[in-house]
């Protein structure tokens, strides 16, 4: 009885230090995470170098803050900025998809830029939406081939592919 009491307090403790975000912490993170929210022109000649620069932003605030704070899932950052937990994966998934574009520092044409960014909408919604791993390598590939089909720049749409694959490894890690 006593090691249970003391496994439980244990487990308890760690469970409070590991989840524990603050009502300061909550307020630095709502704060990174609405610099994020800066909408840039995407029809602008400088549109990419523009977010790679609020990304960066994003990241130096991100970075500033407690370990728990910064470890928070979609849906602890969807209550804390106020969004269901399905816009703050979203809002994630293009965060970490673009801080893949912007590390990889990518120079194509606004024409590419514009293919691509068109082209993703549009072939996530015909490639299906994916239930499970197997599903997104799936969805993976069919995005692919439509991006080669349509957009034709094979880097880019090489590019593109491994950011969406690099925001799922950090938002779905047991599909990795």
């Amino acid at each position: 009885m006593k090691y249970l009491i003391v496994a439980v307090a244990v487990l308890t403790f760690v469970n409070f230090v590991h989840c524990e975000c603050d009502e300061k912490g909550q307020k630095a993170l709502k704060e990174c995470y609405s610099k994020f929210d800066v909408v840039v022109d995407a029809k602008s000649s400088d549109a990419l170098k523009q977010f790679c620069k609020i990304l960066n932003e994003h990241q130096n605030c991100v970075k500033e803050l407690s370990k728990s704070c910064r470890s928070q899932s979609p849906e602890e950052i969807g209550k804390i900025m106020g969004k269901s937990k399905e816009d703050a994966f979203k809002d994630l998934f293009l965060l970490h998809s673009y801080k893949y574009i912007c590390d990889y520092k990518f120079e194509g044409s606004q024409e590419d830029l514009a293919c691509i960014r068109n082209e993703s909408a549009l072939s996530a919604k015909a490639c299906g939406q994916p239930n499970d791993c197997l599903e997104l390598d799936k969805h993976n590939t069919c995005m692919k081939e439509a991006l080669l089909k349509k957009c034709i720049n094979e880097e880019l749409a090489n590019v593109q592919i491994e950011a969406i694959k690099y925001a799922n490894k950090q938002l779905i890690p047991n599909c990795a």
